[in-house]
């Protein structure tokens, strides 16, 4: 059977969504959804929200910019 993976040399861009091959960076202007039990985990790094509010599943606002802004003056960013 066949290798399932590809290596992306020079980014890829799919729709909204495109892939920085030097940086690694990922970045869209559509929706990014975690359907079912998923998790986002940060080993190091960044998760940046430039406008816009981050929802909890049961639709409760879990952080708006002025959150993000204010934990980021907290952790030294």
């Amino acid at each position: 059977m066949a290798n399932s993976n590809f290596v992306v040399h020079n980014g890829l861009t799919i729709g909204a969504t495109v892939i920085d091959a030097t940086s690694g960076n990922t970045s869209t202007s559509g929706n990014i959804t975690i359907s079912g039990i998923g998790s986002i985990s940060l080993a190091a790094g960044n998760i940046s929200l430039t406008s816009g509010q981050i929802n909890l599943p049961n639709g409760a606002v879990g952080a708006t910019t002025a959150d993000a802004t204010a934990l980021a003056i907290a952790l030294g960013g």
